[in-house]
């Protein structure tokens, strides 16, 4: 008969032992579920309520599962023993038997033969385990959640250990059935349940951890860095972090026209809903867009665009600055958001490729060098733009006391000064006045903007100064440190530089005469 005690054993103990480390974790696992609860507010809440009664549930359910498990092997572990000692005994007896009657002059006692009959052969059969439903988005999901960031993550790291854990002991248990059902086939076995129940219960405690995750995530982006105490976002925010799909179209729509300033810094670091808009028709976006409301205040840096607006082309401005539909304006003030990681990047990888260069390395390419050099120049050119959306403003319709241009580029072909308003240019010679003296050999006007700049505007009263390393110029850019220089120019207008005070005290008097 194929029956091994020691596998039978195995599977005993690996059952029991799995049982007990899962009794061993509710205490943990329920302290540290209570104290993520105490400022754990709205339907996520709720839903994080409900999957930690039915994790607790389910664990039950599987902990009864491995306890009768393990009850059934020793039951067919100790019928294989009766059967074993029967067929002994019956063996013992034949060959007692068959002595005697071979007449061998060898006195043999032939005992009564024991039974015939063969022991009633066991079934070991695992029913499938009650598991209820996780859920993280179910009901209506208006209005808004609230939550300590720490007191989630803490929750995430113990269901984590504990999963590691359960998750040890449960390949023990499915390792040993697996031998229990080929190395102990007397028995009928069918313990596929054993193991689909345990896979299914890590599996949706994982989920369980890493929704909790993103849902912190949310909380803690929302509220800044360190600890934030409770922090409260828009319920289609964590929707967006954890079931996006579930989120429609118009709904998204309708929830980023009222993301509060805790929604869009939680925004900024999804990108599901970006990839939802970017798929959406070009006529949808714009009017979307052009029909948001801006009674809630104009953004200060942004004529024409509400605070809202600001904020969502600030917490994704790759994005906005590419996508169809979008206005020219808001792309163009999208982009001036982005160029500064872009020319971080830039920097960084130019950075990499003059210490090459320096060195001699093979790997060295001065035509990537150059591309570097170049977007570096352009991106500095992008931080100083923001004369654009001011003037663009005034073709809207929007009306100044004075406009100020910081070495400021770009303006729409059909600007005109308001005659009520006072016009000033400030500026070092810098990379961006060099560019504008360049000329486009096709349309015979200048490169930045076709030449319609401030410096070029005789409405504009121009003061220009000179730089703290100026002598050093000669008029064109020859090497990296007359670039640099050039650079350095542009970022000192805007700068509270010593180098920069006499311009510091000019604006200061064009601000108050």
């Amino acid at each position: 008969m194929n029956s091994d005690t020691g596998v039978a054993d195995r599977l005993i103990g690996a059952c029991r032992d799995a049982a007990r480390a899962l009794q061993d974790q509710r205490g943990g696992r329920e302290s540290v579920s209570t104290a993520a609860c105490a400022e754990f507010r709205g339907v996520f809440a709720d839903c994080f309520r409900g999957n930690v009664a039915a994790e607790r549930a389910a664990c039950s359910e599987l902990v009864h599962m491995l306890d009768d498990v393990a009850r059934q092997v020793q039951k067919a572990k100790s019928a294989a023993e009766v059967e074993q000692r029967r067929l002994s005994e019956l063996t013992a007896w034949v060959l007692a038997a068959g002595w005697a009657s071979a007449g061998s002059g060898v006195a043999v006692d032939v005992e009564p033969r024991p039974s015939t009959e063969e022991t009633d052969r066991p079934s070991v059969n695992a029913d499938t385990a009650r598991q209820g439903l996780r859920a993280w988005a179910s009901g209506s999901t208006a209005g808004a959640s609230s939550a300590d960031p720490a007191t989630l993550d803490s929750a995430v790291s113990t269901f984590r250990i504990q999963d590691d854990t359960a998750r040890g002991v449960a390949d023990g248990v499915g390792a040993a059935a697996s031998e229990f059902e080929r190395e102990c086939s007397w028995a009928h076995s069918d313990l596929d349940a054993v193991g689909s129940g345990l896979r299914r219960f890590l599996e949706d405690n994982q989920q369980d951890a890493t929704r909790l995750s993103d849902i912190a995530s949310m909380f803690r982006a929302a509220g800044g860095s360190g600890h934030v105490g409770q922090v409260t976002v828009s319920n289609d925010v964590l929707v967006l972090a954890t079931v996006p799909a579930s989120l429609s179209n118009a709904a998204l729509l309708s929830h980023l026209s009222t993301a509060t300033p805790a929604d869009t810094k939680a925004l900024a670091t999804l990108t599901g809903w970006q990839q939802t808009l970017q798929r959406m028709d070009p006529s949808t976006i714009g009017a979307w867009w052009s029909g948001m409301n801006t009674g809630a205040g104009t953004a200060a840096d942004v004529a024409g665009a509400s605070q809202l607006q600001e904020l969502l082309l600030a917490a994704a401005p790759a994005m906005f600055g590419a996508l169809d539909g979008m206005p020219a304006l808001a792309r163009i003030r999208a982009n001036q958001l982005n160029a500064p990681s872009l020319l971080r990047a830039a920097e960084k990888d130019l950075e990499t490729a003059l210490k090459l260069s320096g060195t001699g390395q093979a790997r060295h390419d001065p035509n990537r060098t150059e591309m570097l050099q170049n977007a570096v120049a352009y991106l500095k050119q992008v931080h100083s733009w923001g004369l654009t959306n001011v003037t663009s403003s005034e073709v809207a319709g929007a009306r100044y006391d004075k406009v100020i241009s910081l070495a400021g580029a770009g303006m729409l072909p059909d600007w005109e000064p308001q005659p009520t308003t006072e016009y000033s240019n400030l500026y070092y010679y810098d990379v961006l006045i060099h560019g504008q003296g360049v000329t486009n050999p096709f349309t015979n006007r200048g490169v930045v903007w076709d030449g319609n700049n401030p410096i070029h505007r005789d409405e504009f009263d121009q003061n220009y100064y000179r730089g703290p390393d100026d002598d050093e110029l000669d008029g064109a850019i020859n090497s990296i440190e007359e670039g640099n220089i050039l650079m350095d120019n542009h970022s000192l207008i805007a700068s509270n530089s010593e180098d920069d005070t006499r311009a510091l005290e000019d604006m200061l008097g064009i601000e108050t005469r």
